[in-house]
């Protein structure tokens, strides 16, 4: 990696970054900024911005910002040991690709740090005064941003390096809100009354997962807690009891779930003497937990692996055993109001914008989770919209299901869309550039992802935004990867761009 913004990468993937707890990473960037003796400053968000002075010649040009967040998704393949708080992100190349070992790479946004800092140091890089602005807690709700303090920097050309695809210019992108819903004071007790009981334990797990912004539209891309849901609401409507010990789904609000596991017991037999009825079925005497659930999971697969021809499903099982006479499980009701919920929430695409040509509006089901001794049982997810009113009717409607099920609610994180400018010389500036520098026509397009402009722009004001970067694949899972040429093709681009303030 000679490359200069990747050899930056390769040391900030050794700065530990979760969202929320960046204080490491942040001192990384002070420390930077005292070697290079670049004045810099941070706000009680935890925003640093660098001050970085103008090429000889150049000071008196109007400056320029070049933005990033210092924060990444933290997701791992199932079994692996790394604590991201302390351990650092261990790089590998694969041909073109630079990916990490087993876990998310970090490329977003670390990428974006490094091709900054890039131009900050480069000796080739003619720029005008630029102040760098990186952000914390993006990953979780575009927390810095939404706290950034009016008038922290005085550019008003912005420049976003957090765009995904080489070549594509960004213009504006979608809202957001999350809404978590809880379940509280649940009840567990042995099951009895119901003789012998079977011990059932539902797993997803490696399914492709990725950005719920990005790739919340692309087909065959299935969420683990999803399935989940349509699993044991299945199930529910087929057995003559069912009491739930556990569900455990998803790393992230804002990362498409790749894994859950759920436990549950059932009759091994009907209750006897005593017709049963579940819903609207009555259940007959022949009845047994493995000749009903085993033929139903059978046909569920094969039904998941049609629609999803694209996953590995090889990690979808279910396993049956007998139960300990005293093993403690939720109440049949508190089982329902879970499974109700899971089956009922809204998941992926809601709608459409012929305008943007782009996913309008849509939720993604983001982590579910309940343990053998929790009596809370919650559920994290994130809407997005570019449309305020649309992102209101997918939150009204997540709301009543929430309330249905008896949850408790809190809607949090909410943050603007970033709606085009009609006119803009920035993009102007960036296409002219482009074309000249590469011989290619960029594309420009909205995104259907919350990157900070839209924040930024609501706190500050009267800025000329763009977004570009280049080609990551995969982001927000273990499977995440950036093209090397890819970066340096788009570093060198950045530094032409920024050459052409100066003249």
């Amino acid at each position: 990696m000679q490359d200069t913004a990747l050899k930056i990468f390769s040391e900030i993937a050794q700065v530990p970054r979760p969202s929320g707890r960046e204080e490491k990473i942040i001192a990384w960037l002070e420390a930077f900024a005292a070697k290079h003796n670049f004045n810099y400053k941070k706000d009680a968000a935890g925003n640093v911005l660098m001050q970085v002075p103008a090429t000889a010649g150049y000071e008196k040009c109007p400056p320029v910002c070049l933005q990033s967040h210092v924060d990444m998704v933290c997701e791992k393949r199932p079994g692996l040991e790394h604590d991201f708080d302390n351990d650092p992100i261990r790089l590998k190349t694969e041909g073109d690709l630079l990916k990490a070992e087993g876990t998310t790479l970090g490329a977003d946004n670390g990428i974006g740090m490094a091709m900054a800092l890039a131009a900050a140091v480069s000796p080739e890089c003619k720029h005008p005064p630029l102040e760098l602005l990186f952000t914390v807690n993006e990953e979780t709700g575009l927390v810095g941003a939404s706290l950034l303090e009016p008038e922290f920097f005085q550019a008003k050309t912005l420049i976003n390096l957090d765009e995904e695809t080489e070549g594509t210019f960004v213009i504006g992108c979608a809202g957001g809100e999350d809404i978590n819903i809880s379940l509280h004071n649940l009840k567990r007790s042995p099951v009895t009354g119901y003789g012998r009981l079977i011990n059932c334990r539902f797993s997803v797990t490696s399914l492709l997962g990725g950005h719920s912004g990005i790739d919340i539209n692309k087909k065959g891309r299935a969420n683990a807690n999803t399935l989940a849901g349509r699993l044991l609401y299945s199930i529910w409507l087929k057995v003559p009891g069912m009491w739930l010990i556990s569900v455990n789904g998803g790393a992230s609000r804002n990362a498409i779930a790749r894994d859950c596991v759920c436990e549950f017991l059932v009759p091994a037999k009907p209750k006897p003497l005593k017709p049963q009825t579940s819903g609207d079925l009555t259940f007959s005497p022949d009845y047994s937990a493995r000749g009903t659930l085993e033929p139903l999971f059978a046909e569920l697969k094969h039904q998941i692996e049609r629609e999803y021809p694209s996953e590995n499903l090889t990690g979808l099982k279910l396993e049956l055993c007998d139960a300990p006479d005293d093993t403690a499980a939720l109440s049949e009701a508190d089982t329902r109001r879970i499974v109700g919920l899971l089956r009922a929430m809204p998941n992926g695409v809601y709608s459409y914008s012929p305008e943007l040509g782009t996913v309008e509006t849509s939720n993604n089901l983001g982590t579910v989770s309940l343990s053998r001794s929790d009596s809370v049982f919650t559920l994290g997810s994130l809407q997005r919209s570019s449309d305020p009113k649309r992102l209101d009717d997918i939150r009204d409607k997540i709301l009543a299901i929430g309330e249905l099920c008896g949850g408790s609610i809190k809607c949090s994180g909410r943050y603007a869309s970033w709606t085009p400018a009609k006119e803009s010389a920035l993009l102007t500036r960036c296409i002219e550039v482009y074309k000249k520098h590469t011989g290619n026509e960029p594309r420009v397009k909205v995104i259907h992802a919350g990157l900070e402009c839209g924040a930024i722009g609501s706190r500050m004001g009267g800025l000329d935004m763009i977004s570009f970067g280049p080609d990551i694949s995969s982001p927000h899972s273990p499977d995440e990867n950036v093209s090397i040429s890819s970066v340096k093709r788009i570093r060198e681009f950045l530094f032409v761009l920024l050459e052409s303030f100066t003249e």
